[in-house]
């Protein structure tokens, strides 16, 4: 009697956890990414990356890998794409990210506003993705962006497309995650 209760125990733990245990990813701030997205070298994008990635270790605990990058077009200086991405385990992806939302919203110096985040089509590697749009700066200088974050058991990312829309962003938002992250 109590093998089999053990047995029904064991079972029902393995098909809980089976999405968070298969869930193993890999991040990297790639060279290129699509949309025709270099990778800036400069130290500013360095000083940058290097902030970014201490605000989501000591943001978020129990992380394995981080990837930053800071990215440009040839085409247009001002659409610039800020890169923060990370892998653990998440145990409610949906969570994370409006989690992410607000914790952009509230930290720092508050001088940014990000609009409500609206669910967009995740592709192919599943999860939640939302995107919203924002500004940021004084009433006399604002700079648009869109905020892009996807959660899955796995990784989660946030992407900032600055001079762009959500609505315009969320599709590469989706071609950058997956050339980001790796099952």
């Amino acid at each position: 009697m109590i093998g089999g209760v053990f047995l029904v125990c064991a079972i029902a733990t393995t098909v809980f956890l089976y999405p968070y245990i298969k869930e193993t990813a890999h991040v990297s701030a790639p060279a290129t990414l699509p949309g025709g997205l270099k990778k800036s070298d400069t130290d500013a994008a360095g000083q940058l990356e290097d902030t970014l990635e201490t605000a989501l270790r000591d943001g978020t605990e129990d992380l394995n890998e981080v990837a930053t990058g800071v990215y440009t077009t040839d085409d247009d200086v001002e659409k610039v794409v800020v890169l923060a991405a990370a892998t653990g385990t998440f145990l409610s992806p949906g969570s994370e990210a409006d989690s992410a939302f607000t914790g952009f919203s509230t930290g720092g110096s508050g001088q940014r506003d990000v609009g409500t985040a609206r669910v967009y089509d995740a592709g192919s590697l599943g999860g939640t993705v939302k995107c919203a749009d924002g500004e940021a700066g004084s009433d006399s200088d604002k700079t648009t962006f869109a905020m892009c974050v996807w959660a899955d058991h796995g990784s989660i990312g946030l992407v900032l497309f600055f001079s762009r829309t959500a609505d315009e962003s969320a599709p590469l938002f989706v071609q950058i995650r997956e050339a980001v992250v790796k099952r």
